[in-house]
């Protein structure tokens, strides 16, 4: 098992990770690429496939049961839920990670403010941070940014008002900007969190 890796605060975030925009053909259809005469077009990035899956309760009255379910290679990737030895701190009571080659992302719940809402969240991360952007993964919309060398993504859950998921991701190679600015586009990552699906019951 790698070591765990804990992310020291530091002062001005990262420059923000560019955001891919699929090329669309006149149609309107996505274009498929199609691979060079003697080449073999490139393996996915999860070969075997496996689900981890993180639940939580959230709320008082009105409580509802969340669950979180991301897709990774079980070859690749090791998926653990934990109560200590978080990667980065954290007030929840357990958090999900999973460990890739060279990256570590750690799933959890995160209460908004009283009287808050995702809206009034998004308001306070761009007074904090730089380049705080809308982001889609498998239907969920929410907004990504870089809180130092982390790499973090925050999604409002449908049906919850008191709690938000906060996805952070970090390097296992080194901790400098040129190796954080890898992590929104890093294939696995990527992979992973095109799986997200998110449920509140």
């Amino acid at each position: 098992m790698k070591k765990w890796l804990i992310i020291a605060p530091i002062g001005a975030a990262a420059a923000a990770a560019a955001v891919l925009l699929s090329k669309k053909g006149k149609g309107g259809e996505p274009k498929q690429a199609k691979p060079a005469a003697g080449k073999k077009q490139a393996k996915p990035a999860i070969t075997k496939p496996k689900t981890g899956v993180y639940s939580f309760a959230s709320g008082y009255k009105d409580a509802k049961t969340v669950e979180v379910a991301l897709t990774y290679d079980e070859e690749k990737c090791t998926f653990g839920e934990v109560s200590e030895g978080f990667l980065v701190p954290t007030d929840d009571s357990h958090a999900a990670i999973i460990y890739g080659d060279d990256f570590a992302m750690q799933a959890e719940y995160a209460s908004y403010y009283a009287g808050d809402d995702f809206a009034a969240h998004i308001d306070e991360l761009k007074d904090r941070f730089s380049h705080v952007d809308p982001i889609t993964y498998n239907g969920n919309t929410g907004v990504h940014y870089f809180n130092g060398h982390n790499y973090c993504l925050a999604f409002p859950i449908e049906g919850v008002t008191a709690d938000y998921l906060l996805i952070t991701v970090v390097s296992m190679v080194d901790e400098s900007d040129d190796e954080a600015a890898k992590l929104p586009t890093n294939e696995m990552v990527v992979a992973i969190l095109n799986s997200l699906t998110v449920s509140a019951k």
